[in-house]
């Protein structure tokens, strides 16, 4: 709504046709913002959240990775394709005892199952819904909750500004003594590698980027005047003494400027 007067204000001292187009972006803009509340608001989670086919109840799954390939073609004197899969660990053992391939119909040829290099086997965790997908809000807190604060969206009258600050600030989610970490410590997905040996990047560290974004989100809304500035201003003052300290800190020790931080140790990684 301030976003949309300040365009107001300044399109007044502009020719007609700019006037016009001014006056459509202010339109534009209003649509859009109105559409990411009803889209993008969800109710029970209290939070923003992206909108997809899924499902919130579930669990993680330990797979174990396998190889697996296609029919040999001996007549042919090619070596088959080669494919890796993951099956859970219980589907995995009830093949075999039965002399059954636990491979997909595309590469039927159970090969072996890969090891970890640490005398175990190779796995990914998977996560397993209880009951059908459907298209529903997908309740992750992490960044993704924050982008309309970070993109000063949000009217600075919504109580969805005051909900979203408190998320940020709530140590049990999203707020560490280093900055905001990535994804809700309370998320079953916290800490988990995205693949074996792939580092959970967006998981839970802390990265300085979106940091900024958040707190330029705040600033603006510690200065514009609504219900939550004081809120705004209090988590604004705070993120940028932990934010500044941790990057400084660690500038002094390494002698380097990192892109994430331990969310833990604020050390840069």
């Amino acid at each position: 709504a301030a976003g949309a007067r300040a365009l107001g204000g300044a399109a007044a001292a502009l020719p007609s046709a700019s006037l016009r187009s001014a006056a459509h972006y202010a339109e534009l803009h209003a649509a859009l913002v109105r559409a990411l509340a009803a889209r993008h608001w969800d109710p029970d989670g209290v939070q923003y959240a992206d909108v997809g086919r899924t499902t919130n109840d579930g669990r993680l799954v330990e797979h174990v990775v396998i190889k697996c390939e296609r029919a040999r073609d001996a007549a042919a004197g090619r070596s088959a394709e080669q494919l890796e899969a993951d099956v859970p660990l219980e589907k995995l053992q009830h093949a075999l005892r039965a002399a059954r391939s636990p491979c997909p119909r595309s590469h039927p040829v159970y090969l072996y199952s890969l090891g970890d290099g640490r005398g175990g086997l190779l796995t990914r965790r998977r996560w397993k819904g209880r009951g059908g997908a459907k298209v529903t809000f997908v309740r992750h807190t992490g960044y993704v909750s924050l982008f309309p604060l970070m993109l000063r969206l949000i009217p600075a009258d919504s109580a969805a500004l005051g909900a979203t600050i408190g998320a940020l600030t709530d140590e049990a989610r999203l707020w560490t003594p280093h900055g905001l970490r990535s994804l809700s410590r309370a998320d079953p997905l916290h800490g988990v590698e995205n693949a074996p040996g792939d580092a959970p990047y967006w998981r839970g560290a802390i990265w300085i980027n979106l940091n900024y974004l958040a707190l330029a989100g705040l600033h603006h809304y510690a200065t514009t005047p609504g219900p939550y500035a004081a809120q705004a201003r209090a988590a604004y003052d705070a993120l940028r003494v932990n934010v500044v300290r941790t990057v400084l800190r660690e500038f002094e020790r390494t002698g380097f400027l990192f892109e994430q931080y331990d969310e833990t140790s604020g050390k840069g990684q």
